[in-house]
C-alpha cells in the first residue's frame, strides 16, 4: 500500500512540473507579444498635415505672394 502511495505522489508532481513549465511558457508568449505590439504601434506614428486658406497676391507685374495655413492634425508633440 505504502509503494502504490509514493507511485501516486510522483505521478501528481509530474503532472504539476508539466503544468507550471505549461503556463509559465504561455506567460511568457504572451508577454513577449505583447511587447511587440506595444513597439510597433509606438514606432509607427502616423503624421498628418491640413493645408488650408492659400492665398495668392500679385502686383500684376512682376511680384506674387502667397499665404496659407499649415495644421498638424496627426502625431503627438513631446511632453514639455
Amino acid at each position: 500500500m505504502k509503494s502504490n502511495l509514493i507511485k501516486t505522489k510522483k505521478a501528481l508532481s509530474t503532472v504539476v512540473t508539466t503544468l507550471i513549465i505549461l503556463v509559465v511558457s504561455v506567460l511568457l508568449a504572451t508577454v513577449v507579444t505583447f511587447y511587440a505590439i506595444n513597439v510597433t504601434t509606438t514606432r509607427v506614428q502616423e503624421e498628418s498635415l491640413m493645408v488650408s486658406k492659400q492665398h495668392i497676391w500679385h502686383n500684376g507685374t512682376t511680384f506674387a505672394e502667397a499665404a496659407f495655413v499649415i495644421v498638424n492634425t496627426g502625431g503627438r508633440d513631446p511632453q514639455t
